[in-house]
């Protein structure tokens, strides 16, 4: 988050962990998510893997995708086939997986060793893109959403930095473009509605629920 904290999702050597949104929003033309991420390239357990789910509840494993509407997975570790970057999206009928064009000019080892806005944008005709730094890089085409159908998301923050990675989410948000007035899905960041810290204070009301690999999650989060 913008300020003093943000998000590490440690994981262990099987399983990641993570954050999901606790209520769902609605999904239209118009929606934008907007999160800031930042991972280091390390021998194993590096990875991220965030965007819209279609459900509340999420596995140990998200790495494997199986939640999204539109997720991306960074892979930021040597192990197997080395670094990877790819988008998962799926809709109510139909999924295709997208790496990055030559054109974009991103690459994994573009988004890694540094902070990095990943921006997901669906438009009116049921399309949907994610902008890496401002770059249109994943791109379904138009009518891969039903809105009727594909109505609803939560938002999803996963990963593991087990062992001596530090792989951070910051400056969240979701909201309306154009923006109606008094209209704004999430926002955590600028303002306090999200609050950070490594212990948790239980009069607040929880508004994103966490998951953890066999390791105890190093961070919990709550509402003011």
């Amino acid at each position: 988050m913008a300020g003093s904290y943000s998000l590490d999702p440690n994981g262990d050597g099987s399983y990641h962990s993570g954050v999901v949104s606790a209520e769902t929003f609605p999904l239209s033309g118009g929606v934008r998510v907007s999160i800031d991420t930042y991972i280091q390239s390390a021998s194993k357990w590096s990875e991220l893997t965030f965007g819209l789910a279609n459900t509340t509840t999420i596995s140990t494993n998200p790495n494997r995708n199986v939640f999204s509407l539109a997720a991306v997975t960074i892979d930021a570790d040597n192990q197997g086939t080395g670094h990877k970057l790819f988008t998962k999206f799926q809709s109510d009928n139909k999924n295709h997986t997208d790496y990055p064009s030559a054109k974009s000019g991103i690459t994994p080892e573009s988004v890694i060793d540094g902070w990095h806005t990943f921006v997901f944008d669906f438009a009116s005709d049921g399309s949907a893109e994610v902008r890496v730094d401002g770059a249109i890089t994943f791109k379904t085409s138009a009518g891969f959403y039903n809105y009727s159908t594909d109505d609803a998301f939560s938002v999803v923050l996963g990963g593991r930095s087990y062992g001596a990675t530090v792989n951070l989410y910051d400056s969240i948000s979701v909201h309306q473009v154009p923006e109606p007035a008094a209209f704004v899905l999430l926002l955590l960041g600028g303002l306090t509605l999200l609050t950070i810290g490594r212990s948790c204070n239980r009069d607040h009301k929880t508004i994103l629920h966490a998951w953890t690999g066999n390791r105890k999650g190093r961070q919990c989060l709550v509402a003011n």
